[in-house]
C-alpha cells in the first residue's frame, strides 16, 4: 500500500503542474488517458464536477470532487491561465497538441504510475467506506450483471460526492497527522 506521507513529501519535489497531475491522479483514480485529456472547460468549479471525456467505455463521466481537489485545481487554472492553453495539464515541450502526454515525472521513479494509482484509489475508496458499487462508479467501471445497465452515474453524481470527499479526507489525515 501507499505510504502516503513520504508520496506527499516526494510530490512536492515535483513541478507545480506534475505535483498536482499525481495528486489529481491519486484523489481520482481516473485513468491514465481519462486525466491527460482534461481541459479546462471539463473542470466545473461552481458545481465541484471534473468531467472525464474520454473514457474506456461509455459516455463522459462526471466526477464529483472533494473540496481539496476542486481547490487544487481552481489554482491550477488561475496559475495556468496566462499561457492560453486549453488543457489542464498543459505542456510547453510537447510537440502533440501542448498537453502533458506522460505522467511520469524523470528522477521520480517510485512514484506510482497512472494505472497503479487507479488500484491505490480503489483501495482507499473501500478504506473511506465507499461500498462496493459506489467505488466502482467513481473509477468510471460498469457495475456488474445485468442491473449494471440500468445504473446512469451522471444521474448519481451527488450521491457519490461523499466517498470522493471521504477519500481525500483519508489522504489528507495521513499527511496532517506526520
Amino acid at each position: 500500500m501507499l505510504d502516503i506521507p513520504t508520496w506527499w513529501a516526494e510530490t512536492e519535489k515535483l513541478s507545480p503542474m506534475r505535483r498536482d497531475l499525481h495528486r489529481a491522479m491519486l484523489l481520482t483514480g481516473g485513468r491514465r488517458t481519462s486525466i491527460l485529456t482534461l481541459r479546462r472547460k471539463d473542470v466545473d468549479l461552481d458545481r465541484r464536477v471534473l468531467t472525464f471525456q474520454h473514457m474506456k467505455i461509455g459516455p463522459p463521466m462526471a466526477f464529483p470532487m472533494g473540496i481539496r481537489l476542486a481547490e487544487m485545481l481552481r489554482r491550477r487554472l488561475d496559475e495556468d491561465e496566462s499561457l492560453g492553453n486549453e488543457w489542464l495539464w498543459p505542456s510547453e515541450t510537447s510537440d502533440v497538441l501542448g498537453r502533458t502526454m506522460d505522467p511520469r515525472a524523470r528522477g521520480h521513479d517510485n512514484l506510482p504510475s497512472a494505472h497503479e494509482y487507479r488500484h491505490i484509489a480503489r483501495t482507499l475508496f473501500i478504506a473511506a467506506g465507499a461500498p462496493y458499487a459506489e467505488s466502482a462508479l467513481l473509477l468510471g467501471q460498469k457495475l456488474p450483471g445485468a442491473s449494471g445497465g440500468y445504473v446512469h452515474p451522471e444521474h448519481l453524481v451527488e450521491h457519490l460526492r461523499p466517498f470522493a470527499q471521504k477519500l481525500e479526507d483519508l489522504v489528507y489525515s495521513k499527511i496532517e497527522t506526520t
